[in-house]
This record gives structure tokens, C-alpha cells and sequence, in this order.
């Protein structure tokens, strides 16, 4: 099957708009699945903080609890 010059210049020109357009999406979800990352790596971060802070404070109230029954 035979196309002409200009057919195939315009199917060239969108395959390269098609792909400056996949280019831009991909760059895209790469910054939001950046952007997810950061944000649960501070919730792990945040996690882990509480939990120290509620170990620290079941202790601090075992030890309480300890002096009253004394």
C-alpha cells in the first residue's frame, strides 16, 4: 500500500507529538509518585515518633503506679 509524502509527514508529526505527550505524562506521575513518597516516608517518620511517645508514657505511667501502691 502506497501514501503519499504528506500522509506520512503528518502521520509522523502526530507519532511525535504522541510521544512529547506520553513524555509529559510520564514526567508527571514520576513528580506525584515523588510527591507520595516524601509524604509517607513523614507519616512512617511521624509513626514512629508516637510510638516511642506512647512507650515512653506507658512507662512513665507503670512507674507511677508503682510509687502509689508502694
Amino acid at each position: 500500500m502506497f501514501i503519499s509524502k504528506k500522509k506520512h509527514e503528518a502521520a509522523m508529526a502526530l507519532m511525535a507529538k504522541a510521544n512529547v505527550d506520553l513524555e509529559q505524562d510520564k514526567r508527571a506521575l514520576d513528580a506525584l509518585a515523588g510527591k507520595y513518597k516524601r509524604e509517607r516516608d513523614a507519616a512512617r517518620i511521624e509513626a514512629a515518633a508516637n510510638a516511642d511517645d506512647a512507650a515512653k508514657y506507658r512507662r512513665s505511667k507503670a512507674n507511677l503506679k508503682q510509687f502509689r501502691t508502694a
